[in-house]
This record gives C-alpha cells, sequence and structure tokens, in this order.
C-alpha cells in the first residue's frame, strides 16, 4: 500500500463523457493503491467533466454508482427537456444563429477558445443530465474541500464555486462547469451566464497554488495525444501550470490519457458501459503506474529542475 502525505490536492480537469469514466478510474485506483478516497484531500479542484464526478463523490455517491449514473441513457425527463428546448429554439428563428457573447471576439490573441466560443450561437441542449449523478444528493451541504471553475460568459472571467463569494447550489454549479458552449445552454445564477470551466484552462491545476499542500494529483485529460488545436493548447497549458507548481516546489504525480486510452475516447457516448468500463480500467492502469513511480522516487528533478519520466513511457509524473 503507499502512504500519501497528509496534504493533497487533487486536481480533475476537463474531458467529456470520457473524461467522466477516465476520472473515475483514476479515483479507484487512488482507493486500491494507496487507501485514498476523494473525501480525503485537502482540496479538489474540479473543472468540467471533473466537476460533475467530483460533485457526486464528494456528497456520497460510490465511485460504482456515479460511473452507472454517467454511463446510463439519458432519462426520459432529459429527452423531454432536449425536445422542449429544439422546439423553442426553433421558434427563435434567426435569432439562433447569433452569438452568444460576440464581445469575446476581443480576446482572440489571449485565448482563441474562448474568443471563438463568444462567437458560437447558444446551445440548445438542457443541461439537467450534467448535474444527474451530483443530483442524487441535492440537498447535500457543499463540500468544504470542492472548488468548481466556471467561465462567466459575459466578460470571459474565471468564476470558482466554492472559493468565490457566491451562494450556488452544486448541482447547479456542476451544470455551470460543464456547460460547453454552441452546444449545451449556458447556466444563469443570479443574472449572470456561465459556462465550461475548461475554456480558461482544461486543469486550473494552478489553483492548487492557493491551498497549503504536500501533493498535488493531478489528472488531465484533455491534454491526451491529438494534433486538434484544443488538444494542442491544453498541453501548452498544462505545462505552464506544471512549471507553476514545480517552481512553488510542490510535488505532483501527473496522470495523462495515452494512446491506448486515447483510442477508447473516440465516439464513446452514454450508454456504452462496455466501453466505459474499458476507459476506467485503462484509467486505473496509468494511475498506478503515476502512484509507484512517484512511491518508488524514480523521478528526479535535477539541478535543470525538469523531471525524469515514468520508465515505460506511460505516465509523465514531474516532481
Amino acid at each position: 500500500m503507499i502512504e500519501l502525505p497528509p496534504s493533497v490536492t487533487v486536481v480533475l480537469g476537463s474531458g467529456g463523457a470520457g473524461g467522466w469514466m477516465f476520472h473515475l478510474g483514476a479515483l479507484r485506483a487512488l482507493r486500491a493503491e494507496a487507501d485514498f478516497n476523494l473525501v480525503d484531500a485537502q482540496r479538489v479542484i474540479a473543472t468540467s467533466a471533473g466537476a460533475g464526478v467530483a460533485a457526486a463523490v464528494l456528497t456520497g455517491t460510490s465511485l460504482e454508482d456515479t460511473g452507472d449514473v454517467l454511463m446510463s441513457p439519458p432519462s426520459g425527463e432529459e429527452r423531454t427537456e432536449f425536445v422542449e428546448a429544439r422546439e423553442a429554439n426553433r421558434d427563435r428563428g434567426l435569432d439562433r444563429l447569433m452569438p452568444v457573447a460576440p464581445q469575446l471576439a476581443s480576446q482572440v490573441l489571449r485565448n482563441p477558445l474562448l474568443a471563438g466560443s463568444g462567437l458560437l450561437p447558444a446551445g440548445r441542449i438542457p443541461t439537467v443530465g450534467l448535474s444527474r449523478a451530483a443530483s442524487i444528493h441535492a440537498n447535500h451541504p457543499w463540500p468544504p474541500s470542492l472548488w468548481i471553475t466556471a467561465t462567466r460568459l459575459d466578460d470571459g472571467a474565471l468564476v470558482v464555486f466554492g472559493r468565490d463569494d457566491l451562494e450556488v447550489p452544486l448541482a447547479q454549479a456542476a451544470q455551470a462547469s460543464q456547460a460547453i458552449p454552441g452546444a449545451f445552454a449556458p447556466v444563469e445564477i443570479d443574472g449572470e451566464r456561465y459556462v465550461d470551466g475548461g475554456l480558461l484552462s482544461p486543469n486550473h491545476a494552478e489553483l492548487a497554488l492557493e491551498t497549503p499542500t504536500d501533493l498535488v494529483v493531478l489528472v488531465s485529460v484533455q491534454s491526451r495525444p491529438g494534433l486538434r488545436a484544443t488538444r494542442m493548447q491544453a498541453r501548452r497549458r498544462l505545462d505552464t501550470e506544471l512549471t507553476q507548481l514545480r517552481e512553488a516546489g510542490l510535488a505532483t504525480v501527473l496522470i495523462e490519457v495515452d494512446d491506448a486510452t486515447n483510442a477508447r475516447f473516440r465516439g464513446f457516448p452514454r450508454g456504452d458501459q462496455t466501453n466505459g468500463n474499458v476507459i476506467q480500467q485503462h484509467a486505473a492502469r496509468l494511475t498506478r503506474a503515476a502512484l509507484r513511480s512517484w512511491a518508488a522516487g524514480d523521478l528526479d528533478t535535477g539541478a535543470d529542475g525538469e523531471p525524469d519520466n515514468e520508465a515505460n513511457g506511460e505516465v509523465a509524473t514531474p516532481a
């Protein structure tokens, strides 16, 4: 059994439906290899898919039940809301094609993904399904360790529910963090519109610097292999955040998607339990490798501060 230090920050990043499964597999491996559960974390920083998982698990839903709920096909309520939203969208005529936040185009040099998202029409898919697991314990108080990131749509600012002075129901925060622009409708909270927290960073690992901690366990899904602009931007942002953590002297266990796991993400739909379980198994394998490498002290930052990667090439684990 691997012994983790007393204070651990867990970062669960964005990654879509496949990200849900990857996070669950990583958390299962942490439980099996280190007797560590998410409730043991000093801080949990959750973005998009990570928010959906963290909100459920930290309010008492088991990893197994969370997986079953997230993999199940859309409920009758979700289907009804989707049909109603589609019909309402048709009634809007040409207005439905208008950019949801054109003012964000001015940020194209700083963040092309954010700027492009503002030029998309408002999403028409209701967000009810994005908090389905968290809604199991809808009346549960906000977990004190949990920070959920979202993007304020009107100005592109980062908002951290749980840290900032905002009273937001947990399920609604999970919806906002996962509301992908152009697909899902923005989530309105106290007159402000919020969308996916992953627009500004797929992980927001730099937030770990705000809480004293001995170790950061960073599960980065969106930085998985691929030549899409979003993947490349995610990897650049991840490198920046890892550098920030390293310069602050924070040991970091990095768990990323490898090529074999990435192949399982393609076209993964809800309702595909077989593939969902396979993604979890891959994530558990990668997490075990990362934890064992960290515990064995195989990673040496050396004089240049650059880490040596895990010998099998499966996981890069900066210290």
